[in-house]
């Protein structure tokens, strides 16, 4: 979506025009869908907090003060806000993640490579579990991350980097408690 585009149609969403707000959330739904089912685990849940979250933006639409560049950012940053509120009222344990998401099938040979992923990252903090969802899976910039993390995409690098060390970390524990994992 061009960026003078996109910023007339931030300027009507924040106006209450509705089919802006349709043209803005048919651009970032599936993006959206897919950060959010990392957080709550299924699709059901994915698609009810984005519902959720979009209802929240419209309602807060007065008070985006950023650039165009930085509307998605703000999405998810309100996406990310209601999922992690939904997995703690639910009680969710964190979606599973598979850092491999271009494998659509068969996923067999690589079964024992995403349990022992999974075990280790679920042992993760949750702002170490995010950052990685965020750089890693959605490829998301450290400028944009920053935005929803709050935080400067020089502290997001530091962060990521230090979380994919972990991660390392807790894969090779992992792998010394269930060898038969990997």
């Amino acid at each position: 979506m061009h960026l003078s585009y996109e910023h007339r149609l931030i300027e009507r969403f924040q106006h209450g025009d509705h089919k802006a707000m349709e043209l803005l959330v048919d651009h970032y739904i599936d993006g959206l869908l897919r950060f959010v089912m990392r957080i709550v685990g299924s699709r059901e849940d994915a698609e009810d907090v984005v519902q959720d979250a979009l209802i929240k933006s419209f309602e807060r639409a007065y008070q985006f003060r950023g650039t165009p560049s930085s509307f998605g950012a703000w999405l998810y940053a309100i996406a990310r806000s209601t999922a992690l509120d939904r997995r703690r009222q639910l009680r969710f344990p964190f979606a599973q993640m598979t850092l491999i998401d271009d494998i659509s099938s068969p996923a067999e040979p690589h079964s024992s490579l995403h349990a022992l992923l999974w075990s280790a990252f679920e042992r993760l903090s949750e702002d170490d579990q995010t950052v990685l969802i965020l750089c890693d899976a959605d490829e998301m910039s450290h400028a944009d991350a920053g935005i929803i993390l709050e935080r400067s995409p020089a502290a997001v690098s530091s962060q990521l980097y230090r979380a994919r060390r972990r991660l390392r970390d807790e894969m090779a524990r992992v792998k010394e408690v269930t060898p038969w994992i990997a």
